[in-house]
């Protein structure tokens, strides 16, 4: 059985750890959200290098996972 990390770099096409991208860019936003509450704190921690805020709910993690996803895989906002 894969772990978290290695379910999502699957799913985002990015290996999370090193932002190494494969071939396919995208995100299954749909395993983010199938994540439950320990899944997502241990991805955010390995995403974000650090540990969320103690009382951030559920819903807002898994939002900010999807946004971070996709930012290793398509890039963030421009400069401009």
């Amino acid at each position: 059985m894969l772990g978290v990390e290695e379910q999502l770099n699957i799913c985002v096409g990015v290996n999370l750890a090193t932002g190494s991208r494969r071939k396919s860019r995208t995100v299954d936003l749909a395993a983010i959200e199938r994540l439950n509450r320990e899944d997502s704190i241990e991805l955010w921690q390995q995403m974000l290098e650090k540990a969320p805020p103690k009382y951030t709910s559920l819903e807002f993690m898994r939002k900010a996972l999807v946004y971070e996803a996709q930012v290793k895989a398509f890039g963030g906002h421009s400069n401009a």
